[in-house]
């Protein structure tokens, strides 16, 4: 569990580096796939579904129109319009 929570901290770092969000991570959206020679036990995840994803400078839209995000995985402070405005 700790190497897939690895890989996945890892893909947000590199989204965050694109300065990129994903805007619907949610468990549906990272698969587990095998190793690139089909032989190793080892898992190893994918990001997907970058349909709503958006570049950092957008993020106003994001706070706009909040339905971009699957209902169930929504944070609270979404819909309550509370903004951070800094990376948590």
């Amino acid at each position: 569990m700790r190497k897939v929570a690895f890989q996945l901290f890892t893909a947000m770092a590199y989204l965050d580096r694109m300065e990129m969000i994903h805007a619907d991570l949610k468990p549906e959206n990272v698969l587990l796939a095998r190793s690139d020679d089909g032989t190793s036990m080892r898992a190893r995840i994918k990001v997907i579904d970058f349909g709503n994803a958006m570049h950092r400078s957008d993020a106003a839209m994001y706070y706009d129109d909040f339905e971009v995000q699957s209902l169930h995985y929504r944070a609270p402070e979404v819909p309550a319009r509370v903004f951070l405005h800094a990376p948590v």
